[in-house]
């Protein structure tokens, strides 16, 4: 659980800044376009959460996926066996 919290707090940092970055950089005039707004607050507050709250879950996503380690060591890694033949190799073609 504290991993999720961790993955999903630095996300939300990450949209903050990209956000931040968004409106400085005045890509597509939206900072302009804000900032001239008499309620800047509102349209502020539903870019921050909406990116933010995307990036950070899908930081906490990915980060449940990842194959953690067990606690005494690493991953063990093995070969699986596999048995193909021959002719199930060979291209057949459409006609038959």
């Amino acid at each position: 659980m504290k991993v999720w919290l961790v993955s999903f707090a630095a996300g939300c940092f990450g949209g903050c800044c990209f956000v931040a970055a968004l409106l400085m950089l005045d890509i597509g005039g939206l900072g302009t376009l804000i900032a001239r707004d008499q309620g800047a607050l509102v349209p502020l507050l539903l870019l921050l959460t909406a990116v933010a709250g995307s990036f950070g879950v899908a930081m906490a996503v990915s980060s449940v996926a990842e194959e953690q380690p067990p606690r005494g060591g690493r991953l063990q890694r093995r070969a699986l066996p596999v048995r193909a033949s021959a002719a199930a190799c060979r291209l057949q073609s459409p006609n038959r």
